[in-house]
């Protein structure tokens, strides 16, 4: 019933007229890029920006580096700590590179557009593709997309792919060392769909000041955890699957640090925190104000 009701309001709010279009700064997800929490949105960083930082929950810790390289290009580095499924304890690495595009901007009418795929050259454990558009209303952005491979675990839906060719109903299943090219994009017989909403909370008065780039944020997630199987949090023998893919939280950014703690998948508390700058225009100190000036002599 929640599913159905948030799907059901990422239509509608996405055919709505909007307020003002990209008009507040992206903030980042869960993976790196830019996003919700654990899900994707249309959004982009300012064209040249530089962001590393970390998003840290039970059992898995991510350390990415994300490049803005083009205006409509996002690209994403992410070196993952998870558990170790094979052995059931300690822990391993895997490495990732994600690519995001952007199809269309967002318009008075139309939603800004855009497809990525995640994980296409590393283990391929995180392995998988979306579609999803964004739509913003004043302080409201909302996202609705659909995912395939790790992104469309929740299975809800058969690929629409498939109407088209046979082939795209068969996903390869191929979790290596690390450093290779996936295959089978947007192929599996399984797709989910998702959708997140944020809120830009209005200035708030503290005793410390007014606080200003508060983000609210929830979302319904495409992804049930089921390929970190033997890992936390596993329930009733389903090996891995998450409790809930209801996840939320707050996240606060500025000129250049984003910081958030959410509530995930009904069991994990998730923290993420990055640093960002532009290269083209750096952050520097102010100039210590001049040294005063003797006065002047008489003239004699």
């Amino acid at each position: 019933m929640r599913r159905s009701l948030c799907l059901t309001l990422a239509a509608l709010l996405l055919l709505a007229r909007p307020g003002g279009a990209e008009e507040v700064p992206a903030t980042g997800g869960d993976f790196g890029g830019m996003g919700v929490i654990e899900t994707r949105n249309a959004r982009f960083r300012e064209d040249g920006t530089l962001e590393a930082g970390a998003s840290l929950r039970h059992q898995r810790r991510f350390w990415f580096i994300n490049f803005q390289a083009l205006p409509f290009l996002e690209t994403t580095f992410r070196l993952t700590e998870r558990l170790n499924a094979t052995a059931g304890e300690g822990m391993t690495t895997d490495r990732a590179f994600d690519l995001k595009l952007r199809l269309l901007r967002e318009g008075d009418w139309t939603p800004a557009v855009a497809v990525g795929l995640q994980d296409f050259i590393g283990t391929g454990l995180y392995s998988g593709e979306y579609v999803v558009a964004s739509k913003r209303w004043w302080g409201l952005d909302l996202s609705a997309g659909l995912g395939w491979g790790r992104l469309g675990t929740g299975g809800e839906w058969n690929n629409p792919l498939g109407q088209v060719a046979d082939a795209f109903n068969h996903r390869p299943r191929s979790v290596g060392r690390g450093g290779r090219v996936q295959s089978g994009f947007f192929r599996g017989e399984d797709v989910a769909p998702f959708a997140g909403i944020e809120w830009s909370v209005p200035g708030l008065d503290t005793p410390w000041g007014r606080l200003e780039g508060l983000r609210a944020k929830a979302e319904w997630s495409g992804d049930a955890l089921r390929d970190e199987r033997g890992g936390y949090p596993a329930r009733d023998g389903q090996r891995g699957r998450a409790e809930s893919r209801f996840n939320f939280g707050l996240q606060w950014s500025n000129d250049w640090l984003d910081a958030g703690v959410f509530a995930t998948y009904g069991t994990d508390v998730l923290f993420r925190l990055s640093l960002r700058l532009n290269p083209a225009a750096p952050p520097s100190l102010p100039l210590p104000p001049p040294p005063p000036l003797r006065p002047r002599p008489a003239a004699s």
